[in-house]
C-alpha cells in the first residue's frame, strides 16, 4: 500500500474514534432531568423537578416523581434532548403530545426497565445514531412522523417490546 493511503487510511480511523469518544463523552455526561407531577407543556421550567427543562445533553426521565399527573402532557414547542428514559418504577402509561417535533440525540428512547408502555403523539426528530430500547410486554407508539437531520443518523430498535 502506497504512503499516501497508509496516511488516508490513519486519518480516517482517527476521524472515527474522535467522533466516537464524542459521542460516548456526550452520553455519559447526560444529566437525567426529572417529570413533576403535573401537566405543565414540556418546554416550562415548572414542568420539571429542580425547575430545569432539558437540552440537548440531558435525558428527560419518567419516574414515580412524575405521575400520575405527569405522565399525559403536551411538548409546547420544538425540543431537542439528549434522550428519554422510562424507569422501572414509573407509575402510568406516559403520552407525550402536541403538534411540535422532540429530536432526540444519541441516548434515544430508553424503556428497557419500563414497566408501562409509551404513546408520542408528537413529531419525532432523529438527531444522531440512536437506539430505542422497549422492554418486554411493553408499546412505544409514534404516531407521527420521525425524521433525521442527517443522512447517516440511524434508528435501531432493540429490547423484545414493540415499537
Amino acid at each position: 500500500m502506497p504512503l499516501n493511503s497508509k496516511i488516508t487510511s490513519v486519518k480516517r480511523l482517527s476521524a472515527a474514534v474522535v467522533i466516537g469518544l464524542f459521542v460516548f463523552i456526550n452520553a455519559v455526561n447526560a444529566t437525567t432531568r426529572v417529570k413533576a407531577n403535573n401537566t405543565t407543556t414540556l418546554n416550562q421550567t415548572g414542568s420539571w423537578t429542580g425547575s430545569v427543562v432539558p437540552t440537548s445533553s440531558d435525558i428527560g426521565q419518567w419516574n414515580n416523581t412524575s405521575g400520575p399527573s405527569g405522565n399525559s402532557v403536551s411538548l409546547g414547542g420544538d425540543m431537542t434532548w439528549q434522550g428519554i428514559q422510562i424507569a422501572n418504577n414509573a407509575t402510568a402509561w406516559i403520552t407525550i403530545n402536541g403538534a411540535n417535533t422532540l429530536t432526540l440525540g444519541t441516548s434515544g428512547f430508553d424503556m428497557s426497565a419500563s414497566p408501562f408502555s409509551v404513546t408520542m403523539n408528537c413529531l419525532m426528530g432523529i438527531g444522531g445514531i440512536q437506539t430505542w430500547n422497549v422492554n418486554s410486554g411493553m408499546l412505544l407508539a409514534v404516531n407521527a412522523a420521525i425524521s433525521g437531520s442527517n443522512a447517516t443518523y440511524s434508528l435501531t430498535k432493540s429490547g423484545s417490546g414493540t415499537l
